[in-house]
């Protein structure tokens, strides 16, 4: 009695603490292994909870009330398979059980199978309107090809940013749906207002400071004011946001940023910069025909006048780094033309 009114009262770890108790008296009551499995659940211990729903199972007591809660203990230990049919059961069952719906949603993501998934966080809407995770999963299935609504995508985020003002992940999903519609001008001021909620507290939020400083600097990039894109990747990279596209773009913005009024020794140290930048870059991704081109085009810049031996080392390693687009894509018309103008070995053939 004493295990059900504490459950009665949602204590759940201390409910489960007096169903082990009560069951090692009397194993025999399905009531007390229900209670010690939806606590179990409660508490997070999954693994304890199924053990409990096995009980239920032995004594062919688990029933169609127990399903959206063994659903929910099947996801925490990944059993990705079962967790599914039991929560379809348990929806089958019941379909005003709104406890369902997210990790439906959510399993179908990780399926990819966008439909099913939004469906599932609409219904999830439908009936905990205040579900922010809902909202913000929901519009992340309508962005992809599958769906692509970017009606129902923003009218998702704008009301979760409604619903809490200061909602980081929904800003930055905001700022990728304007990302995605073209809508820079709109995209930047989003991610403007994330580094603003994010201050100082750049540690704890380190990929969504990241993704903000990238992409404000690709904003940079695309108004051709390449200093002030430097400055956001070097941010970006500040905080170990760190990818291929990150280096590559950063890069070429460094190379935009070659003066000829400038000295000689200036130009090369940012010719050496943007190199370095594209070798991490086809590192990164070895496919990527773009990092190998923009490699060879910064090896050929960094040729100096008189220094025929480093210049002749250079050359050859753009000539390598040009056959390697060419492997990738042998259409990529800038590497052949970079050949036959350095004299690359083969060019023209």
């Amino acid at each position: 009695m004493y295990a059900k009114a504490l459950s009665g009262a949602n204590n759940s770890a201390e409910a489960a603490k007096e169903a082990e108790r009560s069951l090692k008296l009397d194993s025999s009551s399905v009531d007390i292994w229900r209670i010690l499995a939806e606590s179990l659940v409660e508490t997070k211990d999954f693994a304890g909870a199924l053990k409990a729903y096995d009980g239920l199972k032995r004594r062919k007591a688990l029933g169609n009330e127990d399903y959206a809660k063994y659903g929910n203990a099947l996801v925490g230990v990944g059993r990705e398979e079962e967790a599914l049919k039991a929560l379809l059961t348990a929806v089958e069952t019941d379909s005003s059980n709104c406890d369902p719906y997210y990790n439906l949603g959510s399993l179908y993501m990780k399926k990819q199978d966008w439909v099913r998934a939004a469906v599932m966080f609409e219904k999830k809407i439908g009936c905990d309107p205040r579900s922010l995770g809902a909202y913000l999963n929901a519009s992340a299935c309508y962005m992809q090809p599958a769906l692509k609504n970017y009606v129902r995508t923003r009218e998702l985020l704008m009301k979760a940013l409604e619903l809490k003002p200061d909602f980081l992940l929904g800003r930055i999903w905001l700022a990728r749906y304007y990302s995605q519609v073209d809508s820079l001008d709109n995209a930047k001021e989003q991610y403007d207002e994330v580094l603003k909620e994010i201050g100082s507290n750049t540690e704890k939020y380190k990929r969504e400071a990241g993704e903000a400083y990238y992409l404000t600097g690709s904003y940079y990039f695309t108004l051709k004011q390449y200093e002030r894109a430097v400055d956001s990747f070097r941010k970006a990279f500040g905080v170990q946001y760190d990818n291929a596209a990150l280096q590559l773009l950063w890069g070429q913005a460094v190379l935009q940023t070659l003066d000829p009024k400038q000295e000689q020794a200036e130009n090369k140290k940012k010719i050496d910069d943007a190199i370095a930048h594209f070798r991490k870059a086809a590192a990164m991704d070895p496919n990527s025909a773009a990092a190998h081109l923009w490699l060879g085009q910064g090896l050929v810049l960094a040729r100096v006048e008189g220094d025929n031996e480093g210049n002749k080392k250079l050359v050859e390693e753009a000539c390598a780094e040009y056959r390697k687009v060419l492997r990738i894509d042998p259409s990529n018309v800038d590497a052949k033309k970079a050949m036959e103008r350095i004299g690359c070995p083969g060019a023209g053939k």
